[in-house]
């Protein structure tokens, strides 16, 4: 997860070539679990901390 431009919050699952600023990291998934999740359009994501 990487903030953008400061105040969008964007989860990435695969490589990219920018420097962008990470706030986290998703765990215990893979990208195809994490694709199909996230799905097309706008979702709903609810962060904690452990």
């Amino acid at each position: 997860m990487i903030l953008y431009q400061g105040h969008y919050m964007v989860i990435y699952y695969d490589r990219n070539s920018y420097s962008l600023t990470r706030l986290g990291k998703i765990i215990n998934v893979t990208q195809d679990e994490l694709k199909n999740a996230l799905g097309k359009g706008n979702v709903t994501v609810v962060l904690s901390l452990e």
